[in-house]
């Protein structure tokens, strides 16, 4: 599930993001960002934190592996994958935690690349490959992308019920206080 405002338009504190992803039980927390430093530079690249400390650092790696492979933003960090208990980002979901910063959007060399669509969709097929690989994910023999969209479909009408729902009991709620 995404936690943040995919227009863009209304940040969702990492604080929220981290409630919801607890409040739903998840298993893994993905957080996907561009790096900045202090001053324009040259040079920079992918790197991934991830937590807890005692685990995860082969996730952490093959997500790495995955995403540079497709993507090609090796960069010039000497340690790209680093375990860490210093960002809140990754600390506070109880799932095991990555950040994935998908390069600098301040370097001379990482910004054209890392703003471009190409980019994007590359990152995309290094992250699909990692979590296909991360849960052992096989196709379907059988079944199509229609059924594939009825499915997202339903799911969608049993959240706006269950939202309705929610609605009701909330204002059920209200009316008992006051």
């Amino acid at each position: 599930e995404m936690l943040d405002d995919p227009t863009g338009e209304t940040p969702i504190k990492i604080e929220e993001r981290a409630h919801i992803s607890d409040a739903n039980h998840a298993d893994f927390y993905l957080a996907i960002h561009h790096n900045a430093a202090a001053d324009i530079f040259n040079g920079g690249g992918v790197v991934v934190y991830h937590y807890p400390l005692d685990r995860n650092k082969a996730q952490a790696t093959e997500l790495y592996n995955d995403v540079v492979s497709a993507n090609g933003l090796r960069g010039n960090r000497s340690n790209p994958i680093v375990a860490t208990n210093d960002l809140y980002e990754v600390c506070a979901p109880q799932a095991d935690s990555i950040l994935l910063e998908n390069g600098f959007m301040n370097s001379y060399t990482d910004t054209p690349i890392i703003i471009t669509e190409q980019f994007a969709i590359n990152t995309a097929k290094g992250l699909c490959k990692f979590f296909v690989d991360y849960w052992n994910l096989e196709e379907k023999s059988s079944g199509s992308a229609s059924d594939v969209l009825a499915e997202i479909e339903s799911i969608r009408n049993n959240i706006k019920a269950l939202e309705i729902e929610l609605d009701k009991k909330l204002e059920e709620l209200r009316s008992l206080i006051s």
